[in-house]
């Protein structure tokens, strides 16, 4: 069963040549499986998954300036038989917003200054999945809400050829991962949690970025 809806939409739009400064579309689907095996010769697992995905643009465009930022997220179970966990298949919130400023020189094209800012994280808690001595299915908690998040900010060149084409490049680039200081506090000397040493809850890098979204 596939369900799909458009909340509100609108045509492909020029950041270049335009009438409207605001323009918001977005989308929310959800998708349902359920695969049942009795008697079934080839083998199988009865189960039954579920995924909601939800996404929303907003775009501002005015006198050179080009603001865009695109929400996505999404969720999704499974539970098959014979294990008494319900699983995740998906699991993702992201924020991703450029602002550009095209250059005065007409003969770069669609290029602009840019900055852009964006965050990951995830809306439940993750698992490590096995067997325990017992012999029976085991987890172990690996993640939750904001542990871990990642932020980052960066300054560099914006290409756009519409709302659905766009490249970015950062060469100056600030990431921050944030954790919850219950997966550090117990790791040994020689362990990190995404890159975060033993009762920390933060890590801040500076590098390069280079992000494009089709």
């Amino acid at each position: 069963m596939i369900i799909s809806s458009f909340i509100f939409s609108q045509q492909n739009i020029d950041s270049l040549n335009i009438d409207s400064i605001w323009n918001k579309n977005g989308t929310v689907a959800f998708l349902a499986n359920q695969s049942s095996f009795s008697n079934w010769s080839s083998g199988g697992q009865s189960n039954v998954s579920g995924t909601l995905k939800f996404n929303y643009n907003i775009n501002y465009y005015e006198n050179g300036w080009a603001w865009d930022t695109k929400i996505q997220s999404a969720f999704g179970l499974n539970k098959t038989g014979g294990n008494k966990f319900v699983r995740k298949t998906d699991d993702r919130i992201e924020i991703n917003s450029v602002i550009g400023k095209k250059f005065n020189n007409n003969l770069i094209g669609k290029w602009s200054y840019s900055s852009f800012f964006n965050f990951q994280t995830q809306f439940a808690k993750g698992y490590n999945y096995g067997i325990n001595s017992e012999g029976n299915n085991d987890r172990t908690e690996k993640s939750r809400f904001f542990s871990p998040a990642n932020i980052m900010l960066g300054v560099g060149l914006y290409w756009k050829r519409d709302q659905n084409f766009w490249v970015n490049f950062a060469p100056m680039t600030a990431k921050l991962i944030l954790v919850n200081r219950f997966f550090t506090r117990n790791l040994q000397n020689e362990q990190t949690y995404f890159g975060i040493k033993k009762n920390g809850n933060s890590r801040f890098e500076l590098g390069a970025s280079f992000r494009s979204f089709f």
